[in-house]
């Protein structure tokens, strides 16, 4: 349908994917295509959208999803100029997520421990800026790569930018803090390689040879697509790569991990090491309710005096400093072998103290047993024996 495809190309990607997931499953539920469902007046509309979350409800779905649902159906009827309009709790009130691991500096360190360089590099960022998923995958790589150089060629260790969050359309005050940055800087050298090694196997024909025209232009999607964003990957892998690293941390779960918790997280601790509320919104998108620019500005220069100054106590996943190298790794082990072969020394020299004693103690119990054998012999009564019977 073209007005649903229009509307949905003014989304992002990540808010597109969930519009169609969502407006699928109530379209659905209800037996209806977006054609037949689009020709709907709007009290035919909001009719049916009550007795989805009837029969939802009914169903056992969780309250939340319901919502989620319904708000995207809204959405597409705003665009198509039949609003609806509901009176306050008619549709039920948003439940608190009781069901979510919450993340705390010892789980996100964790994970981050275990990671490979694209999974700490996605961590970090994540926990620095604080985004949603969708604008998270939505950064550009060669813009980012271009603040990176642009703070080392001035020496900065923090990179603050504005940005504009696509749901909502507020402003935001991005932070790349000192893990991001060195994390993203080290994600960039390896994936440079494995771009620059997709470019050698597409002209290298041992590579493309038995390949079909489908499979290479696949191929050279992915190779595109490496090159665009900054992380490749969708939404559905991020939270199965966070569940496999939770896993593998060993991470003892409260809940479900979610990837919006990692959002949560940052705003429980920017609340903690005293942002106050205005400053704490601007990190997130979040309205503020002002639109003058000198108000933000302030805003931005509190952010930037503040920020450094909190960050390795409240903010820093992982404070104790950089992920031992594989040059520092060989160092670490040759000193400890040094000291696994000092304590061998050690325990040969006090073995062999310990036989020389047990020697010594031998000899003298030795001695002494002869001596009392010797005492024995002298006082022992003399017998004789005649006609069979023993005399003393």
């Amino acid at each position: 349908m073209k007005e649903f495809d229009e509307w949905l190309n003014e989304q992002s990607e990540g808010t597109r994917e969930h519009y169609v997931k969502r407006i699928n499953s109530f379209l659905s539920s209800m037996g209806q295509t977006i054609e037949e469902f689009s020709k709907l007046t709007n009290k035919e509309m909001k009719h049916l959208v009550l007795e989805y979350r009837a029969k939802s409800e009914k169903e056992g779905m969780p309250q939340n999803t319901i919502l989620s649902r319904i708000c995207s159906v809204r959405s597409f009827c705003t665009y198509i100029e039949k609003p609806m309009l509901f009176k306050a709790n008619q549709l039920g009130k948003v439940q608190a997520d009781t069901d979510s691991h919450i993340f705390s500096n010892g789980d996100l360190r964790g994970l981050f421990e275990i990671g490979n360089t694209f999974e700490k590099a996605l961590i970090s960022v994540s926990v620095s800026l604080g985004w949603e998923i969708s604008s998270v995958l939505n950064l550009e790589r060669d813009k980012v790569r271009a603040k990176i150089e642009h703070a080392k060629q001035n020496n900065e260790q923090y990179i603050f930018f504005e940005d504009t969050r696509t749901k909502t359309g507020e402003s935001r005050f991005a932070v790349l803090n000192p893990l991001a940055i060195e994390w993203l800087t080290k994600y960039f050298e390896v994936s440079d390689e494995e771009i620059k090694k997709r470019k050698e196997n597409r002209n290298d024909k041992k590579f493309t040879e038995g390949k079909t025209e489908k499979d290479l232009k696949i191929y050279d999607e992915g190779t595109e697509n490496m090159e665009r964003c900054l992380f490749p990957i969708s939404e559905d892998g991020v939270n199965k790569m966070l569940k496999r690293l939770a896993s593998a941390s060993g991470l003892k779960l409260t809940g479900s991990i979610r990837f919006h918790n990692i959002r949560k997280w940052l705003m429980s601790r920017l609340s903690r090491c005293g942002f106050n509320e205005f400053q704490i919104k601007y990190v997130m998108g979040k309205a503020i309710g002002v639109s003058d620019r000198t108000y933000l500005q302030t805003l931005q220069t509190d952010i930037e005096e503040k920020y450094p100054k909190v960050y390795n106590e409240y903010l820093n996943i992982y404070p104790k400093g950089q992920i031992i190298t594989d040059t520092e790794s060989k160092k670490v082990i040759e000193s400890l072998q040094m000291q696994i072969e000092g304590l061998k020394k050690t325990i040969e020299g006090l073995e062999a103290q310990l036989n020389t004693k047990m020697t010594e103690v031998l000899n003298m119990f030795s001695t002494q047993n002869a001596q009392i054998q010797a005492i024995q012999a002298q006082i022992k009564p003399k017998t004789e024996k005649k006609d069979g019977f023993i005399l003393s």
